[in-house]
């Protein structure tokens, strides 16, 4: 490597929704062909298509996009046949991901379209931003499925030392009350991961991890500043947290309210830290670490 070249910023992707990732690539202006062209650039130089097959099949990722748009253009599908020739489909979905964002990050920073993320500015519900911020991660259907394992309360049972009779009660009353809120937390989230960063909570979808529940458990002793790049759904209010509304009514008009508002209590009750009056709650289409 020559002294005076740049070295590159390498992201560490750990969540990608490809469906959200999708539907913004497609509404842009040469979104897909610029994200072919670049993972072209960036692989062999195979570019010269060897097969007569007019349509790809497989799933997640690129072909995700193509079934999508029901076929996107005859040059564009033997594009991705002739990147998939180069690599296999699961590492051809993680390159076409990993490209997508960088395109969509570029082209929304050029329209203006994304926020940049400053304290004290109120971005409107749908906008795009990017954030770059110390965080808490936090799975409860884990915690839940730990402190409710037999097994585990076995352990402590079992534990040497000097632990009177009692520390040991305590111990294990301890255990099954945070079984019992982990339970509570567990059905609030049920299939989410949450992420409390500055001035707002992301709602995850586990599944769209790169990393499985046991790998996640890291990036809690994990110190750096995560980015996420996702979308303002809303801006959480005193009254959202606030369940007094609900028991106002005489009748069953304020039901409809009843399970958002019960969430963001239930939420409230972690603590300020975690969620507060007009923190931003943010659907993320990729988190990374840079």
């Amino acid at each position: 490597m020559a002294q005076n070249q740049r070295t590159k910023t390498i992201k560490e992707f750990i969540y990608i929704d490809e469906i959200e990732l999708n539907s913004i690539l497609a509404q842009l202006d040469n979104g897909l062909t610029t994200v072919i062209h670049d993972m072209q650039q960036a692989l062999s130089g195979n570019t010269e298509s060897n097969s007569k097959t007019k349509t790809h099949q497989g799933s997640g990722g690129i072909s995700t996009f193509i079934k999508a748009e029901g076929g996107y253009t005859e040059s564009a599908q033997n594009s991705i046949q002739d990147i998939n020739q180069s690599i296999s489909q699961e590492a051809a979905d993680t390159v076409y991901n990993d490209y997508a964002v960088d395109i969509i990050l570029k082209e929304l920073r050029a329209s203006g379209q994304l926020y940049a993320d400053k304290r004290g500015v109120n971005h409107p519900a749908g906008s795009f931003i990017l954030v770059d911020s110390p965080y808490k991660i936090f799975d409860f259907e884990e915690t839940q499925a730990l402190t409710s394992n037999p097994d585990f309360k076995k352990l402590i049972e079992d534990q040497g030392g000097d632990i009177s009779p009692t520390e040991l009660q305590d111990q294990l009353d301890s255990l099954d009350k945070i079984s019992s809120i982990a339970n509570v937390y567990r059905e609030v989230t049920k299939g989410t991961d949450l992420l409390s960063i500055e001035d707002g909570v992301v709602f995850a979808e586990s599944k769209n991890f790169r990393m499985n529940s046991t790998q996640r458990k890291m990036l809690s002793l994990r110190k750096s500043k995560i980015k996420v790049f996702g979308i303002v759904e809303a801006r959480v209010s005193e009254s959202d947290m606030d369940m007094d509304s609900f028991t106002e009514h005489d009748d069953l008009s304020g039901i409809t309210d009843f399970a958002a508002k019960s969430n963001f209590f239930l939420l409230s009750v972690l603590g300020e830290k975690f969620i507060k009056n007009n923190d931003r709650l943010i659907k993320p289409v990729a988190i990374y670490f840079e």
